[in-house]
């Protein structure tokens, strides 16, 4: 008996009934089978002696296998793979090989090259050693796919190489869509919504207008100048537009297109007609209606101009046959047999005039024309281009107007107008009549061939122009020139060429452009320049420092004083916030910044601003550029000049102290002489009693004897009553008084002491010195726990001076600041610390003494050098040190001393002394 081939107990499945089912199960799997449009197949598996799949045998296939492979059932059933297909690729012995022996199902799709078709295909194993197949057509569904893939690519390639800066938002008005130059010129604006804080935010409020504009349903055209954000200012002609859904009423974002017409404006302005009427041919032509259809004639392709034309949309277009469209039922019969025709010989039906049909049943007059292509799989194409014969005859008229205005644009344009050879001497075609206003020859002799428009070119500049039109590499054709031509009557003229290599239709190569005048331009430009030139000469030559503060707040000018005065380069200044910048050079002064922002004329004396830990003041006049009396002028803008009024300040108010001291002085002198002699007969008075009192004295006692008192019991009365306390309280008040007075005396005459050469390094140690000495358990203050950071030029400190008054200046100034020191409280890792420092400054050697004390407030330092005047306690200062040492310095010496410091922050007193006076004899 033969093997069972498993061909008679399994139904079409492959599965094998179960005892007691019924035949009526199986006839309905066979039933389903049979009417299953997926293609299927039941396999066995055939092994070698290896156990390794060798070939499969056809079970069971269904009529949609036969339909979609070509392979009848009863030419594959009982026989193998090998048999059937005998060139077929032994890959797929091992595919399903795996599924028998595993029971794993797999799922793949499927490319056959031969049919040209796309399968879906999944394999099972429904029982030991078999599997089945379901395959099914997806060829329709990958073509569909690449022509979207293929289009979409199309279009981001074309979008991103267009030469503009073209753009589009979606409804939330995030960028989506830049194309190369827009990227080049704003950065890539797509990457999140903070990509645009780099753009200016006068240039980012500027778009959302216009953008708010758009979405709602507006299209914004415009001319406007905006900021780059590399600083620069350039104007564009812009176009901003709704992008509008299938239904004409939803809004799902906006598109923009930017035009840089800033060197180009003239020729622009000039040629705008003419651009607008060539870009309504493209819009028109764009407005082609083409719909693509298959062999079968069913639609794959319908535009928005087809849905205008014929009034379905594409959804209802798509997937159905022409004749179900468009097709007149009196045409139908027609139209199949010429795409049977085009489809068997290749040869389009040819084109002509039509009516066809529109949705409503209206006809509709269209020239048609067809084209086919070869799509995916090698399948043919089939395109139809109409054009509404309507139109096209509207069309035709406008085009008549339009080149009548061309014509008369071209007439009255400012500039030249050519086409001509693509070689040298470049030979016109056309020309217009302003070539003769320009050289002085008709353009007749050009359009003639007698004169080649190289003759234009100055003889001088014709080597260089051919080398820049020949170099010329942008993808576009354009080139750009400047050169100077030569008039008939021997005067020169500067010229702008724009210009750009096209081809017609047959590609022929011409040179299509304009040239410009623009010789009255190039003399304002130089004088604008020379202007200019003097006046960058006048500000940077200016001592103060100036600050040009535009329209926008931002720093337009920044000369090279006010580089010097705030550390900051010119090109770090310009074009950022004035509030930022201007507060390096005056500080926060809140009442310039807040005249800045005003834009308005003021004037500010004397602003104290601290830099490098020194007190400065300063000069600010504000004047705004609004213009006066007709003058031109920028409105919004603002010039800031700042003057370091420091030394002015120090001088005057070192007159003023002079003049004090002087007047003070003399005052001091004649008091100081009356009260001498009142105060000497109180001294020799307590003097007298105490000796009058004495015991010891012999006239004492005999005095008591005669008169009969007893000296002890007068002394023991004295001392209950404290009487000779009060006396060596009166001995002590006038010892000090006179201490004062001498004080004053000395205060007030010229210095005695011999002048000689010393180093001032060795004059402040020996100040230091005997400062360390002084220690008053009073004040609770040690001199010599101070820290003292010396900071000396040695070598180049030498002065002369009367070397003990100049150190009871420097101890003088030492004892004051262990004093203030003294009374502050340090904060934790801090302590008193006192820096003295010498240094040569021109014929001047200068002494510092600084301290980090509580320091010296304004009001304070401006009467710290008075006579008398002090901020201690009665009985701890007389308020003459700081005089006499002024007088020292100023009267003795010829120099100055100044006080400068933050309060809280430490006092700094500064000595200028004469490096070199005369040696006394």
């Amino acid at each position: 008996m033969a093997a069972d081939d498993g061909l008679h107990d399994h139904d079409a499945t492959g599965v094998r009934p179960v005892a007691g089912q019924t035949g009526d199960m199986a006839e309905h799997y066979r039933l389903l089978l049979e009417h299953l449009p997926s293609g299927y197949s039941l396999h066995e598996m055939l092994w070698d002696e290896h156990g390794q799949p060798r070939d499969y045998r056809f079970l069971d296939v269904n009529p949609a296998f036969e339909a979609m492979t070509g392979l009848a059932r009863d030419k594959v059933l009982g026989r193998t793979l090998s048999e059937v297909l005998p060139g077929i690729e032994p890959r797929w012995v091992e595919i399903y090989g795996r599924v028998a022996r595993t029971g794993e199902s797999v799922s793949f799709e499927h490319r056959d090259a031969v049919l040209g078709r796309h399968w879906e295909v999944r394999a099972w194993r429904p029982e030991p050693n078999r599997f089945a197949v379901v395959f099914s057509d997806a060829t329709r569904c990958r073509v569909m796919e690449d022509e979207l893939r293929r289009f979409s690519a199309l279009q981001r390639a074309m979008i991103r190489n267009i030469p503009l800066d073209l753009w589009a938002r979606d409804a939330t008005g995030r960028v989506v869509m830049q194309s190369d130059i827009s990227v080049a010129m704003w950065g890539d604006l797509t990457v999140s919504p903070d990509s645009e804080r780099d753009v200016p935010e006068a240039t980012r409020a500027m778009w959302e207008d216009v953008n708010a504009r758009a979405r709602a349903g507006e299209t914004v055209r415009r001319e406007h100048e905006v900021l780059l954000p590399d600083g620069r200012r350039r104007v564009f002609s812009s176009v901003v537009a709704p992008i509008r859904d299938g239904t004409g009423e939803g809004i799902p974002g906006i598109l923009g297109i930017n035009i840089d017409i800033t060197e180009q404006r003239a020729a622009e302005q000039a040629l705008r007609e003419s651009e607008q009427r060539f870009r309504s041919l493209i819009e028109n032509a764009l407005n082609l209606p083409v719909q693509g259809y298959d062999h079968e004639r069913r639609v794959f392709f319908w535009n928005a101009a087809s849905e205008r034309l014929y009034g379905f949309t594409r959804q209802e277009a798509m997937g159905r046959r022409l004749e179900e469209l468009i097709i007149p039922e009196d045409m139908a019969a027609e139209v199949r047999r010429d795409i049977a025709r085009w489809m068997a010989a290749g040869a389009a039906p040819p084109a002509g005039e039509l009516r066809l049909r529109h949705k409503d049943g209206s006809p509709v007059a269209v020239f048609s024309s067809h084209v086919m292509l070869q799509g995916p799989g090698g399948k043919p194409e089939m395109y139809c281009i109409d054009v509404n014969l309507d139109d096209l005859r509207r069309a035709e008229l406008a085009l008549r107007e339009s080149e009548q205005r061309f014509r008369s644009l071209v007439a009255n344009l400012p500039g030249v107008v050519y086409r001509c050879e693509a070689e040298r001497p470049w030979r016109a075609l056309f020309v217009s009549g302003q070539v003769e206003q320009l050289t002085g020859h008709p353009a007749a002799e050009y359009q003639s061939g007698s004169l080649p428009l190289e003759h234009i070119v100055h003889p001088d500049d014709r080597a260089r122009v051919a080398g820049e039109v020949k170099a010329a590499n942008d993808p576009d054709g354009h080139f750009s020139l400047e050169y100077r031509v030569r008039h008939e009557d021997g005067t020169l003229r500067a010229v702008i060429e724009q210009g750009r290599r096209v081809r017609d239709e047959e590609g022929r190569e011409f040179l299509d452009g304009v040239i410009l005048d623009v010789t009255p331009l190039r003399e304002a430009l130089r004088e604008l320049a020379a202007a200019l030139d003097f006046l960058d000469a006048v500000m940077e030559a200016m001592p103060s420092a100036l600050a040009g503060v535009g329209p926008d707040g931002m720093i337009i000018h920044w000369n090279r004083a006010a580089e010097e005065a705030s550390g900051l380069p010119r090109d770090a200044a310009r074009g950022r916030p004035a509030a930022e910048v201007l507060s390096r050079l005056v500080g926060t002064a809140p009442e310039v910044h807040e005249a800045v922002a005003r834009r308005q004329a003021a004037r500010f004396e004397g602003l104290p601003r601290v830099t490098g830990g020194r007190l400065r003041h300063l000069d600010v006049m504000l004047f705004p550029l609004t213009g006066q009396a007709g003058s031109p002028g920028v409105p919004g803008a603002v010039i800031v000049r700042v003057d370091d009024v420091t030394e002015r300040t120090r001088l005057a108010d070192m007159l003023v102290q002079t003049e004090k001291m002087l007047s003070v002085g003399g005052l001091a002198g004649g008091m100081a002489h009356e009260l001498n002699n009142p105060l000497g007969a109180v001294l020799q008075g307590v003097q007298n009693i105490v000796r009058r009192l004495d015991p010891d004295l012999p006239a004492n006692a005999r005095a008591a004897r005669e008169t009969g008192v007893s000296l002890t019991a007068l002394r023991a009365y004295m001392e209950a009553r404290r009487i000779s306390e009060m006396l060596d309280g009166i001995r002590d008040a006038g010892t000090r008084a006179a201490d004062i007075i001498a004080t004053m005396l000395e205060f007030t005459r010229p210095g005695q002491g011999r002048r000689t050469t010393a180093r001032a390094h060795s004059l402040a140690e020996r100040a230091l010195a005997l400062a360390g000495s002084d220690y008053d358990l009073r004040r609770q203050y040690d001199f010599r726990k101070v820290h003292v950071v010396r900071d000396y030029a040695e070598n180049d400190d030498t002065l002369t001076c009367v070397p003990t008054e100049i150190e009871q200046v420097l101890l003088n100034l030492f004892k004051n600041a262990a004093h203030a020191m003294a009374e502050k409280r340090y904060p934790a890792g801090q302590t008193p610390a006192l820096r003295v420092a010498t240094r040569r400054e021109g014929d001047e050697v200068v002494i510092v003494v600084e301290d980090n004390g509580p320091g010296i407030e304004p009001e304070v330092r401006r009467r710290v050098f008075e006579p008398f005047f002090t901020t201690k306690p009665p009985g701890v200062g007389t308020g003459l040190g700081l005089a006499v040492s002024y007088f020292i310095v100023v009267r003795t010496h010829g120099g100055s001393i100044a006080c400068d410091g933050v309060p809280g922050e430490g006092a700094r007193f500064t000595v200028r002394l004469p490096a070199k006076q005369a040696v006394d004899g």
